[in-house]
C-alpha cells in the first residue's frame, strides 16, 4: 500500500512540474491566436479570480488539513467539520455571487479597475472560476490529506489539458478571444469540480455546528492575510497600470510575467526539497551552521539559472514570440531577478519552526505597502518599468528584513557577504546592457564570459554534494516508509 502511495507522490509532484512548464511552453501558441490588447486583459482580470478565490475561501483549506490530523479516526466528526464549513463556504458564494451580479457590484469593482476598458462580463465569468476554486481547492487539499496523489495528480493533467483545448477551440474557430480564453479557464474548473467535489461530498455527515466555523475562521482568516498580501504583491500593478498605460502594454508586461515564473518551478521544486531536511537539522540544533550553508549555496544554484536566464533569453523570445508582442524579452530581464528573490519566502520557515508567523505578516505587509506606493507614485510617470522596479524592490526589502530579524531574534548568522555578492551579479548594470545586446559573435563571447565568471563565484563542488545529501535524505526517507 505505502508503495503505490510513494508512486502515486512521485507522479503528482511530476504531473505538477509537467503542468506549470506546459503552461508556460503554450505561451507562443496563445500569443499568435491573442492580440496585445487582448492579452492585456487576460493579465488583468485572471489576477481577480485569484484575489477573489483567496478571499472566498476563508483559509478554510488549511485549516481542514490540521482538523483532518485530528478526526481522520473519527468519520462522524470529520464529516460534520467538513460538512459545516462546506455550507459555509456554499452560502458565502452565493452572497459573492448576488453581489457581483448585481448594480452595486459594478459600482463596486469600478472602483478597482476602470471598466471602461475591461468589459463586466469578464468579471462575471472570473468571479464563478473564484467561486468553483474554492470548493475544488477544498476537496484537492482533502484528497491529499488521504495520500490520493494519483487523484491530484489525474484531475490536475485533466483540468490543464481540457483547459487548453477549449480555450484554442473557442478562440480559434468561434473567434471569442478573451472571452473564450475565460471559459476555458471555467470549463476546466467545472470539469475538476465534477471530479473531485461529488466523491468528496460523500464524507459529508449532515450536521451543521457552528463551532466548527468559529474555530475555522479564527485560525483561517490570518491565513487569507498572508495568502492575499503575497498575491497583491504580484497583481497590484496591473490595476494601477490600467489607469495610466494601453491595454497592449500590459499585455506584454503580463506575458514577461507569466514566462518569470519558470523560475519559481525551479526555486519552489529546491524550496521543496530541502524543507524536511531543514526541520530535522534545526530540531536538532536552532542553529545549525549546515543549513545557512546549504542555503547560500542554493542561491547560489538558482542565482546561476537565473542569469543563464537574463543573458539569453530576450534573443530567444524575440524569435519565439510575434513582432506584436516586442519587449517581452526586456521586460523578463528584469522580472528574474523578481522571480528569484521570491527564494527568500524560505526564511519564512524560521518563523513558522518558532511558531512566530505573525513576524511572516509584517514582512509581507511591509513588502505590498512598499509595492503599492512605488506603483502609485511613479507609474503615472515612468510606466510600466516602475512595475518592474517595485516587485525587485518590494522583494528585496522583504529579505532584508528577514535575514536582518533572524539574525536579532535567533542569533542566527548568514553569509551576508556571499549572499550580496550573489545578489550583485544577478541585478546590475552591466548583466542588463549584456542581456539586451542584439545577436553577434561579440555579445555571444560576452554572455558566455559572464556566465563562466558567474559559475566561478556562485558554483563550486560543494553545490553538487548539497543536491547529492537533499537527495539521499529523500531517499532514506522512501525507503523507511516501504518498511514499515
Amino acid at each position: 500500500m505505502l508503495k503505490k502511495i510513494f508512486k502515486g507522490t512521485l507522479i503528482y509532484s511530476i504531473s505538477n512540474l509537467c503542468i506549470k512548464f506546459s503552461a508556460i511552453l503554450l505561451l507562443p501558441i496563445l500569443t499568435r491566436l491573442l492580440t496585445p490588447h487582448e492579452y492585456g486583459i487576460i493579465g488583468t482580470v485572471m489576477p481577480i479570480s485569484s484575489i477573489l478565490g483567496t478571499v472566498l475561501s476563508f483559509g478554510f483549506a488549511t485549516v481542514q488539513m490540521k482538523k483532518y490530523s485530528f478526526l481522520k479516526d473519527n468519520p462522524k466528526k470529520l464529516g460534520e467539520y467538513i460538512f459545516s464549513i462546506n455550507i459555509f463556504a456554499i452560502f458565502i458564494s452565493c452572497c459573492f455571487l448576488f453581489i457581483i451580479f448585481s448594480s452595486f457590484g459594478e459600482k463596486l469593482f469600478s472602483l478597482i479597475i476602470d471598466l471602461k476598458k475591461i468589459e463586466m462580463n469578464y468579471i462575471y465569468i472570473v468571479g464563478i472560476v473564484s467561486v468553483f476554486s474554492v470548493f475544488n481547492t477544498l476537496s484537492s487539499v482533502f484528497f491529499r490529506m488521504e495520500e490520493r496523489h494519483f487523484k491530484i495528480a489525474f484531475g490536475g493533467i485533466i483540468s490543464f489539458f481540457l483547459n487548453f483545448v477549449v480555450t484554442i477551440l473557442l478562440i480559434k474557430y468561434y473567434s471569442l478571444g478573451v472571452k473564450g480564453f475565460l471559459l476555458g479557464n471555467l470549463s476546466a474548473a467545472i470539469i475538476l469540480f465534477i471530479y473531485n467535489y461529488f466523491e468528496y461530498s460523500k464524507k459529508f455527515c449532515f450536521k451543521f455546528k457552528l463551532t466548527d466555523i468559529t474555530y475555522s475562521l479564527k485560525n483561517g482568516l490570518p491565513m487569507i492575510f498572508i495568502e492575499l498580501t503575497d498575491k497583491l504583491v504580484d497583481f497590484s500593478d496591473r490595476f494601477i497600470l490600467l489607469r495610466f498605460v494601453t491595454l497592449n502594454s500590459i499585455g506584454v508586461y503580463s506575458l514577461a510575467a507569466t514566462g518569470s515564473k519558470i523560475m519559481l518551478v525551479f526555486s519552489s521544486a529546491i524550496s521543496n526539497s530541502f524543507s524536511p531536511i531543514f526541520y530535522e537539522k534545526i530540531k536538532d540544533n536552532k542553529n545549525n551552521e549546515y543549513i545557512t550553508e546549504m542555503l547560500t549555496i542554493l542561491y547560489g544554484l538558482i542565482i546561476f539559472i537565473a542569469v543563464g536566464g537574463e543573458l539569453f533569453s530576450k534573443n530567444i523570445l524575440d524569435h519565439v514570440f510575434p513582432s506584436s508582442y516586442n519587449g517581452v524579452g526586456s521586460y523578463l530581464i528584469y522580472l528574474i531577478p523578481a522571480a528569484v528573490l521570491q527564494f527568500s519566502y524560505f526564511l519564512d520557515y524560521y518563523f513558522h519552526y518558532h511558531e512566530e508567523s505573525n513576524y511572516v505578516s509584517f514582512f509581507t505587509l511591509i513588502s505590498i505597502v512598499t509595492n503599492v506606493l512605488i506603483n502609485i507614485l511613479f507609474i503615472p510617470k515612468y510606466g510600466i518599468i516602475t512595475a518592474v522596479v517595485s516587485t525587485i524592490i518590494s522583494f528585496f526589502i522583504r529579505a532584508m528584513l528577514e535575514l536582518y530579524i533572524i539574525k536579532l531574534k535567533y542569533k542566527i548568522k548568514f553569509k551576508y557577504g556571499k549572499l550580496i555578492l550573489f545578489t550583485f551579479l544577478m541585478i546590475n548594470p552591466i548583466i542588463f546592457k549584456i542581456s539586451h545586446m542584439e545577436v553577434s559573435i561579440k555579445a555571444m563571447i560576452l554572455k558566455l564570459f559572464y556566465l563562466v565568471l558567474v559559475g566561478i563565484f556562485c558554483l563550486d563542488y560543494s553545490w553538487i554534494k548539497s543536491l547529492k545529501i537533499i537527495w539521499k535524505n529523500y531517499i532514506e526517507k522512501v525507503k523507511y516508509l516501504i518498511k514499515i
